[in-house]
């Protein structure tokens, strides 16, 4: 199964991919990204102390390593609202991997207990200091397909206008 996502790129070292709505959680190169339980309060029911007694994703948890379905569904989510070194890409999600609508967010998300990059795109006009060669060299080290995608078309018309508003304020 696979699933699409947004990811930041890691200043140092350069080419790291990061989560952008999990801080600390880095996607190492060359190894597979293991879901694990990092906030009990999505159980249901529960407490934070038994956030730690289940394998990830697990069905009455938020847990699991996310991915929308499609573009569009990863669009609608607006989670690149940071003006920072923005990377996109499809990632394969294998093991334990449940699909669930998300009102919320107008679309379907994937959760799954294994997942690894398929396909990386920059988005070259959130890069900042880093240049779009040394960004797509440095994600070489996935081992994967690694392009160019505009901002336009990687978070869709009205993320787009916010996150451009965002990076002009924080250069003046």
């Amino acid at each position: 199964m696979s699933g699409w996502r947004y990811w930041q790129l890691g200043p140092a070292p350069l080419g790291q991919l990061r989560s952008l709505s999990q801080r600390g959680f880095v996607w190492p190169p060359g190894r597979a990204q293991v879901a694990r339980c990092a906030d009990g309060s999505w159980r249901s029911g529960g407490t934070a102390e038994a956030e730690q007694d289940h394998r990830a994703p697990e069905t009455d948890c938020g847990c699991g390593v996310h991915a929308s379905v499609d573009l569009a569904s990863l669009q609608a989510q607006a989670l690149c609202l940071r003006p920072v070194p923005l990377v996109i890409g499809q990632v394969a999600l294998w093991g334990r991997v449940i699909t669930e609508e998300r009102a919320d967010r107008r679309g379907q998300d994937h959760r799954g207990q294994f997942a690894y990059p398929l396909h990386l795109w920059v988005v070259p006009e959130t890069l900042g200091g880093v240049t779009e060669a040394q960004a797509v060299g440095a994600l070489g080290t996935y081992g994967v397909a690694v392009g160019v995608m505009a901002l336009e078309e990687a978070v869709g018309e009205v993320s787009q206008t916010i996150l451009r508003h965002l990076s002009m304020s924080t250069t003046t």
